[in-house]
């Protein structure tokens, strides 16, 4: 099973409890002590687990790499590139899917 965000950050929560008390390491915090711990802390996965669906995208070694660099080039980040890609395909297929259509 992926973990999912929200396993991430519970996981998060506990360590960073841990290491500000090592007295306690091991044992489990409290709730209350957990739930004092901001999600905002952990990069807000609550937030991106309602807001957004995680697609798991696959190359070849050392593409990533390469596709880091263009992005970068660019001024994006991989993520803002690949949706920019998809969203661009997606218009251009769409005007082929239209075009045949009025034929």
């Amino acid at each position: 099973m992926i973990p999912t965000h929200t396993d991430v950050y519970k996981k998060m929560q506990k360590e960073v409890f841990s290491a500000h008390n090592p007295k306690v390491e091991g044992s489990n915090p409290s709730p209350a002590i957990l739930e004092s711990l901001e999600p905002q802390r952990f990069g807000g996965f609550s937030f991106y687990e309602k807001a957004y669906d995680r697609v798991e995208l696959k190359v070849h070694k050392g593409r990533k790499t390469e596709l880091q660099a263009h992005a970068a080039s660019r001024g994006e980040s991989l993520n803002g590139f690949v949706n920019r890609a998809i969203e661009e395909t997606v218009e251009r297929d769409m005007e082929g899917v239209n075009k045949n259509a009025s034929m």
